[in-house]
């Protein structure tokens, strides 16, 4: 992240480095030793606007220009990780990170529903109901028992938080289910 005011002080302090060749190498002592006593400095709030009045000083910046502090960001690895990617995401990819797109209420990719026939209908030993489409997908009953038919042609919507309604065009029932395959 690029702040203007800051890279005056970056010019000044790399000066007398041989960095950079700036007109304001004959100063460049003085900001070297204003810049170790800012670094003394305990509180991050007082440190930072010592750094920004040392900034406004070093010569090129505008009188007008005030550096905006920059977010605070948590201490260690992260921060290192947050800095970098803010460079080359937007900051609402980072404001997502980790997040369901129920989370983020992202709207849902693909169809509304979807209809087919019931090409087997399982119960496992458990008495758990599996239904198997001739899409070949299969769905399980999320609140137990089905009453369907091989053959019968059943619809497939979407339900409310990212549930699933598989509903019997013949017998109208309606059951939730999860996708397994």
């Amino acid at each position: 992240m690029r702040v203007p005011g800051y890279a005056v002080l970056l010019a000044a302090v790399t000066s007398p480095l041989g960095l950079s060749s700036s007109p304001s190498t004959a100063a460049a002592p003085a900001v070297s030793a204003e810049l170790a006593r800012c670094m003394t400095i305990a509180s991050a709030s007082a440190r930072l606007a010592c750094y920004d009045a040392l900034a406004r000083r070093a010569g090129d910046a505008p009188a007008a220009m005030s550096v905006a502090a920059p977010p605070a960001t948590p201490a260690g690895p992260a921060a290192t990780a947050t800095a970098t990617a803010g460079s080359t995401e937007s900051a609402d990819a980072i404001q997502n990170f980790g997040l369901s797109s129920a989370q983020r209420h992202a709207p849902p990719q693909g169809p509304e529903s979807i209809q087919a026939h019931v090409a087997q209908f399982i119960v496992d030993q458990l008495q758990r109901n599996y239904v198997v489409l001739d899409n070949g997908q299969t769905w399980a009953s999320t609140d137990g028992g089905m009453l369907l038919d091989a053959g019968e042609l059943v619809t497939v919507s979407r339900g409310a938080l990212g549930s699933f309604m598989l509903k019997s065009t013949t017998s109208r029932h309606s059951y939730h289910v999860r996708r397994v395959r």
